[in-house]
Parts: structure tokens; C-alpha cells; sequence
């Protein structure tokens, strides 16, 4: 029986499931008390965890609604504020920067109009989205002086399509709500006939279209669109229109929740008539390189695209560096012993020539061909190979089950868990033998060649000298 816990207020919540268990992990696998089950188990654990029902199991739970966020606000005062003023409603607001603005300023920031004698101010965050607590510090920073906040986010871009989904007009939406008193107050321009914001998702569903869009109906679809996704929402359009050709007001709440879906999944359930957040994706993933020489070239590729890794990089390196000077000194020692056979081999075989010297003549007096003759040395350089090359496999093997028998306690201490069964401290694969004969059968050929140049330049009269 496996169970997901959770906190939900101040008491905890707790989701069964029974599990059938199929293996049990080696050391080797991991070290942490874990366990792995099927990705749709683990998702749902996860969607649990977020507070969310899952059905499937019988878990409880609510529905994450979407919550707006904002780039900043836009504040309208009777007169300017002193600098000190200025200051303070940068000071633990979740705002970081504030600038002046005239009337043409806020126009192209956040698409509207007050009064030229007003003092404006844009409140905005650099890189993080501030929330309603934030708003409402401001409120209370500025209350007494007749001030009156706009919630500004960042102009989107958006696709107006009809019932059927086809495109209709491509806009840019700003955010914008106002009641009757304060766009009076303001001389607010345009004025939105939605009000102000109650939160409630039918009331937000709304759209200003600019004066340049032909459409029919006020029923409508907008699609945001961004790389890894889309968001599509139902509209109702109102009759009246802004001024600007291209331009277009939503609610400023549902201008926030576009903010969010910047930074979140999220779906606009029709069932529910909410905009609904999911999860975005999995917190990581393990991966597997084929060999450890290839694990610095994908950490530099993912550090390529913003992709954070972790790995072991530095004891990799050293593993690497090890085994470079590991291999240069085995090629050292190689070349040496090849270089060593290669002669030994030659005078060996070049002094046999010698010593038979006369019975080789005989065979050239009797009609054996210089060819023929030329084959006897590298025959016998191939033997000789072949046959020291199977001394030292029966050597390597003998020796080889003994060092997998000793060291065997010693290798499991140093790798903090025993190997598994099939599993060699020293072995040698079958294509490294055949291989390694290949190679030594080459060289043996090679070498006996030049005691067989010896046997071509014997001559026939050698035997009769002899004789």
C-alpha cells in the first residue's frame, strides 16, 4: 500500500493506492529509499500534492483556478508626488522602479488617456510579476491623497477568431477597468462599459475591438499563442470601440491572467467557465550517456539552450585524464614489446635461413621456384606467431580467473556494492581477442618477410659448392 500526503490549511490529507511490487532495486540503482512506479502514478501524486482531485483514485481535492499577475500599476494623483514619496512606494512593495509619464507616454504604454493636468506615475517590476498583495501595499502607501490605480500589464498580442475558428483579425490588447467615478475623476479615455473587476470569470470574458475590425456577432474567440503552446477563451465583444486602429481592452483581471500564462499552463475549462492552472511540466529528468566521454559534450550542449544540468563533471574529468595517460603509457609499453617482437622475430627467422642455407639450395637445384621457397619463412613466421599468441591466451586466462577471484571482496568494498553476477574485475571480449590475433598474425607475416627476401637470393650452385 503506497499513500501521498499532503497539507491543506493546517491538517493533513492522505491519498492510498495499492501497488503490486515487481522487483527490488540493487545498491547499484540507488542509495535513497525510493521507489519507481508508472509515469500516470506519479503524476497524479504530483496533481494531489498541488491540491488537485484526482478521480481516478478516489483522492479529493479543489480545482487551481488561475490568478492574475501584473507588470506594475498605473497611478493617477491630483498633483506630482515628492521624491521621497516617489521612494517609499518602492520600498517593500514587491515594485522595484517607478518613472513619470505625460499624457502621450501613457497612451503608448498602457493604451488610454487621463487628464493633461494629472500627475502620472507607472509603478513596475523588473523581472518578476508582482500580485494583489502587492496592489494593495501601494493602496496603503497612498491613501489620503486621492489617488487612483490603474493594474498594468504588459500589452499582449492576440488572435480574434469567429465561432468557427477562423482568424478574423490579429490584435494588441491592453488591460483596463474602470468604474464611472473613478474614469470621471481621471477623465479617463477610453471608458470601458464593464467597470470595474468583481473576479468573477463570466464578467471578464470581454472585449473593446479597435474601430478597424469588421466582424459580426459578438461572440468571439482569442487565442494566445507562444512556443510551447496555446490559450483560447470565449469573448463577448461590446459595442463600443476604441480609437486606435489595431488596439483593444480586456479587463484588467483578465489582462493578469494572460500575465500568468506567460510563466504557467493554462486552460480555460468550459465546463467550469474558469481559466485553469496545470501543471507545466516535470520538475527534471534523468539522462543517460553512453559512456562517460560523452557526458561533457551534452552538459555543453543543454548549457547551450538554458537547460540546467547536473553531473559529475569534475571526477568525470579525472577518470578521463586517467585513463588518457593510462592508455598512453600502454601504448608506450605496446609499441616497445611490438618493436622487440618484430626484431626478434626477424633474427630469429633470418638466422634459420642461414643455418638451412644449404638444404634450401638443394630444393632451388632439384626445381623448387624462388616463390615457393619464399612461402617457408613466412609459414613458420605465422606459426611461431599463432603459437606464442595461444600461449599467452591460456596464460591470460588462468591468471585472469584468479585475479576475478581474489580482488572480487576488494572491488565490491571499492564500489560500495557487490557486482553483479556475470559481471568481470578482468575480462577480455571476444572481438579484443580476435583482434589482437589479427593483429599478431600481421606482423608475424610482415616480419618473416624479410627472411624470405634472404631465400629468394640463394642460389642453385650453392648445394654444388657444397657438394
Amino acid at each position: 500500500m503506497a499513500r501521498a500526503s499532503r497539507i491543506v490549511g493546517s491538517r493533513y490529507e492522505y491519498g492510498s493506492l495499492e501497488l503490486k511490487v515487481t522487483g527490488i532495486l540493487t545498491v547499484r540503482a540507488s542509495e535513497l529509499k525510493s521507489m519507481y512506479v508508472r509515469l500516470p502514478v506519479l503524476e497524479a501524486v504530483e496533481r494531489y500534492k498541488d491540491g488537485q482531485a484526482v478521480p481516478e483514485y478516489g483522492w479529493p481535492g479543489s480545482t487551481p483556478r488561475a490568478y492574475p499577475l501584473f507588470d506594475g500599476i498605473v497611478i493617477v494623483l491630483p498633483k506630482k508626488l515628492t521624491k521621497f514619496q516617489e521612494l517609499s512606494l518602492c520600498n517593500k512593495t514587491g515594485f522595484t522602479k517607478i518613472e513619470s509619464l505625460n499624457t502621450d507616454q501613457l497612451r503608448k504604454k498602457a493604451g488610454f488617456r487621463v487628464k493633461d493636468e494629472m500627475a502620472v506615475y507607472r509603478l513596475y517590476t523588473l523581472h518578476k510579476p508582482a500580485g494583489i498583495a502587492s496592489v494593495r501595499s501601494v493602496e496603503n502607501k497612498l491613501r489620503g491623497k486621492n489617488a487612483r490605480l490603474f493594474l498594468w500589464s504588459a500589452p499582449f498580442s492576440a488572435k480574434l477568431l469567429n465561432p468557427d475558428k477562423k482568424t478574423i483579425a490579429e490584435l494588441t490588447a491592453y488591460g483596463l477597468s474602470a468604474d464611472s467615478e473613478k474614469a470621471g475623476t481621471v477623465g479617463l479615455d477610453p471608458v470601458p462599459s464593464w467597470g470595474s473587476d468583481n473576479g468573477r470569470a463570466k464578467d471578464i470574458l470581454k472585449i473593446m475591438l479597435p474601430p478597424d475590425v469588421k466582424a459580426d456577432g459578438d461572440k468571439f474567440i482569442v487565442r494566445i499563442e507562444r512556443k510551447d503552446g496555446v490559450l483560447e477563451f470565449p469573448v463577448e465583444a461590446l459595442k463600443q470601440r476604441t480609437k486606435t486602429p489595431g488596439a483593444a481592452f480586456v479587463p484588467e483581471r483578465l489582462a493578469g491572467i494572460i500575465r500568468l500564462y506567460k510563466m504557467r499552463n493554462i486552460k480555460f475549462d468550459e465546463k467550469e467557465g474558469e481559466f485553469i492552472l496545470f501543471r507545466r511540466g516535470y520538475a527534471s529528468f534523468r539522462l543517460y550517456a553512453k559512456s562517460i566521454f560523452q557526458v561533457d559534450g551534452l552538459r555543453r550542449f543543454f548549457d547551450s539552450v538554458s537547460i540546467p544540468v547536473h553531473t559529475e563533471i569534475k571526477e568525470i574529468k579525472k577518470v578521463v585524464e586517467l585513463d588518457k595517460g593510462m592508455t598512453l603509457i600502454f601504448w608506450l609499453l605496446a609499441i616497445v614489446g611490438i618493436a622487440g617482437s618484430v626484431a626478434s622475430l626477424i633474427a630469429s627467422l633470418y638466422a634459420s635461413v642461414e643455418r638451412k642455407k644449404r638444404e634450401l639450395s638443394v630444393l632451388r637445384l632439384i626445381g623448387l621456384s624462388g616463390g615457393t621457397l619464399f612461402r617457408f619463412p613466412v609459414y613458420q613466421g605465422i606459426i611461431f606467431g599463432s603459437g606464442g599468441f595461444a600461449i599467452s591466451m591460456i596464460l591470460f586466462f588462468i591468471f585472469s580467473r584468479l585475479i576475478n577471484t581474489w580482488f572480487k571482496p576488494y572491488a565490491d568494498k571499492l564500489l560500495g556494492f557487490p557486482m553483479e553476477a556475470g559481471v568481470s574485475f578482468c575480462r577480455l571480449p571476444l572481438t579484443h581477442v580476435i583482434g589482437a590475433l589479427s593483429v599478431t598474425i600481421l606482423i608475424a607475416a610482415i616480419s618473416a618477410t624479410v627472411a624470405a627476401f634472404r631465400v629468394t637470393g640463394i642460389e642453385p650452385a650453392e648445394a654444388l659448392r657444397d657438394e
